[in-house]
């Protein structure tokens, strides 16, 4: 296989948290350790610190000051600057149509194939007129466009008219040598205050759309059937929301079965799931503002560790939990499914070992980053031999 010199061009990257920060990272990394030239780009962030270098590729900060107005500028600056002084690539990847917005122009000038990763949200939350139509623009200018989940693809053909042959589904992936099983978590047990307990586990920001509330509210009912609980929610906070969360469990008197960890660093999460004994996200689709989970890569993460998870049956999580097999599907907002499901496995060691280990040999099977690191090429490949590149788009 022929290698390639690919830039990815990420607003989100580690230790950001985050479903684009960790498809950029897992995808970089699985090309890079093919044997591919990869550049990063990404932004920086002053609140999340860059952790050591420990990647396989050459990482670009973007800084600037305004991103949310001058991200185009940013984006355009930095890749002009780097293509001043590099002799060729043969593709960039943006995992946003945004940051894909500011490079367009460059890989026209420089006859460089972009591609452009949606992941839902972008695409499914509510925007103004104007905003559509530039993001209509950009995934019509790429050379194709990939879609993490089927659910996603079809937000972005049946919304913005995309021809569905220009969108290609390339679901998340997970690093099997990190999130690995029987981990010895001792430590955090005792540091959690844990030893005894069934855990429950969310790994995800602390927002709305994740469904906290809906697991806390079910909690009244699994006491009863699983009196030794905690649950343990995982991930930075948005404070609001966080505020709401603790008055509602103040209210109804489950201190003692809910703790917030924080902000948690990427080195830590594989001990979290393996602490666990199920892991449960309640995604919702928030209609006022149209957010939705395009996929879910935690629950993959979770599985990687062979623990068995609950999703609900919303946007793309169907694609990444198998109901019956890796875990359960439920309805978001159904209390008594929830809590049915929960008592189930947490009542029945085997069955979460069974869905547990029926997890890890599908992400062994089909959702290792390299497999999906695979396809993207054979994408990239196919594209290059059939010289469907133009720049008469």
């Amino acid at each position: 296989m022929t290698q390639k010199r690919l830039v990815i061009f990420s607003e989100d990257f580690p230790p950001y948290s985050g479903g684009i920060a960790q498809w950029a990272a897992g995808m970089a990394t699985a090309l890079a350790k093919s044997g591919h030239t990869i550049t990063v780009f990404a932004r920086f962030r002053m609140d999340y610190p860059a952790e050591p270098d420990q990647y396989p590729f050459d990482i670009h900060w973007v800084y600037g000051n305004h991103w949310r107005q001058l991200r185009t500028w940013y984006c355009y600056r930095a890749m002009r600057d780097f293509l001043l002084k590099q002799q060729s690539l043969d593709a960039i990847i943006a995992t946003t149509w945004n940051t894909a917005r500011g490079l367009l122009v460059l890989c026209r000038q420089y006859h460089i194939p972009l591609i452009t990763v949606i992941h839902g949200l972008e695409v499914t939350r509510n925007m103004s007129r104007l905003k559509a139509l530039w993001l209509k623009k950009t995934l019509l200018s790429c050379r194709f466009v990939i879609a993490v989940s089927r659910f996603t693809k079809q937000q972005v053909v049946n919304q913005y008219c995309i021809p569905d042959e220009h969108v290609q589904v390339l679901s998340n992936g997970v690093d099997p040598l990190i999130y690995t099983p029987d981990r010895n978590v001792d430590s955090l047990r005792e540091k959690l205050s844990v030893q005894d307990d069934k855990v429950i586990l969310t790994l995800a920001r602390v927002i709305e759309r994740k469904g906290h509330e809906q697991v806390i509210r079910a909690l009244l009912k699994i006491r009863k059937a699983v009196p030794k609980i905690k649950y343990i929610i995982a991930g930075p906070w948005e404070e609001t929301y966080y505020q709401h969360l603790k008055q509602l469990i103040n209210r109804l008197d489950l201190n003692s079965y809910v703790y917030f960890t924080g902000y948690l660093a990427t080195q830590v999460l594989a001990d979290y799931y393996n602490l666990c004994d199920v892991y449960i996200m309640l995604s919702q689709t928030l209609e006022s503002t149209g957010d939705t989970e395009g996929f879910g890569i935690t629950y993959l993460e979770a599985n990687a560790c062979e623990k068995p998870v609950i999703g609900s049956d919303a946007g793309g999580i169907p694609d990444a939990v198998v109901h019956g097999e890796t875990g359960y599907l439920v309805q978001s907002h159904n209390l008594d499914e929830i809590a049915a499901r929960l008592i189930e496995l947490l009542s029945n060691q085997e069955l979460c070992r069974k869905l547990g280990k029926n997890g890890r040999k599908r992400i062994e099977h089909l959702y290792t980053w390299n497999a999906i690191a695979a396809r993207m090429m054979n994408l990239l490949n196919n594209d290059f031999q059939q010289g469907k590149y133009s720049d008469d788009r």
